[in-house]
Order: C-alpha cells, then structure tokens, then sequence
C-alpha cells in the first residue's frame, strides 16, 4: 500500500474550497442601483450633470424607494439660458419615465417622482442647490401613454403632478 501525501491533498482540498467561494459569490443589486443603472445607460440623459462643481458633476444625486414609488433627485444641465435648462429636464425627464414605465424589471414601481435641482453660487461662494423642477407620474397614467408618438411637451398638461419653479 502507497502512502499518500497528506500535504499534497489539503492543498488540493483547499484550492478546490477557494475557487468555489470565488465563483459561488453573487451580488445583490438593489432596485435603487438598478434604476440609478438605467437611467445613467440612457445616452440621451446621461451620467454626467455637465456642472464643473465636483459635488454635482453627475446627473443622480440620490435614488431612493419610499411606498412603492422612486424618488430621483437629478441634478439640471447648464442650459445657455434658464428656458434651455426647463426644456431639457422636461425632456430628460420623459425620457427616464418611458425607460422605467416600459422595462419588466420595475413593474413593482406604482410611481416615479423626479425632482430636478441646480446648483448655484451664491455671493458669498456657498453652493445651494435649488429645486427647479418637480414632476410625478404614476403608474396607471403611465400606461395610458403611447410613448412612440408622445410628445415631451405634454407632459406638464398629463403629468399626475408638475411644478417648476419660474
């Protein structure tokens, strides 16, 4: 009878034992990273705000999930004047509802909420950031759009709640 290598076999054992936990690890993605994910993949709105303030140089400042319903906060592109700025939140913003009201992965969501903000210097160099604009559209609104022939234009007139702050 050969006399195994003891050695040999738990070095082979563990080897076995670490590549397992290795390949076995699974990362839990929350609803908050997925819908940060979507929205960012969306060239069209973007990842990047367009500010050079290093706070707010990306689009999302905050997701979160209260009751159902997310609750983006985005930060405003610089806009070449305030009007530009409105016009293309408001699109953006139709743009990230089509994106989650269309994808099976967020058919839990029962409503949307964005609230967009601009970052600005005040006279004495402190940053505030200002609400601008704050739209809500639920669910079962939602479904009743046609989004291949909707009109960003229209979504203050069917939006379940649209304030903007000029």
């Amino acid at each position: 009878m050969e006399k195994v290598d003891l050695r040999l076999f738990i070095l082979l054992l563990m080897a076995i034992l670490l590549a397992g936990c290795l390949w076995g690890e699974t990362k839990i993605v929350t609803m908050e990273e997925q819908i940060q994910e979507r929205v960012e993949s969306n060239p069209k709105v973007g990842r990047l705000s367009g500010h050079n303030i290093s706070e707010y140089k990306y689009r999302i400042n905050d997701v979160s999930i209260k009751n159902g319903e997310s609750i983006l906060q985005l930060i405003a592109s610089p806009g070449l004047s305030v009007s530009d700025a409105y016009n293309l939140a408001i699109k953006r913003s139709s743009l990230v509802f089509e994106d989650l009201y269309l994808s099976e992965c967020f058919d839990d969501l029962e409503g949307v909420h964005l609230l967009w903000y601009y970052p600005e210097v005040n006279l004495t160099g402190q940053i505030e950031l200002t609400n601008i604009l704050t739209i809500y559209l639920s669910r079962q609104t939602a479904s009743s759009i046609n989004w291949r022939n909707f009109t960003d234009n229209n979504l203050a007139e069917i939006a379940d709640y649209f304030w903007q702050s000029i």
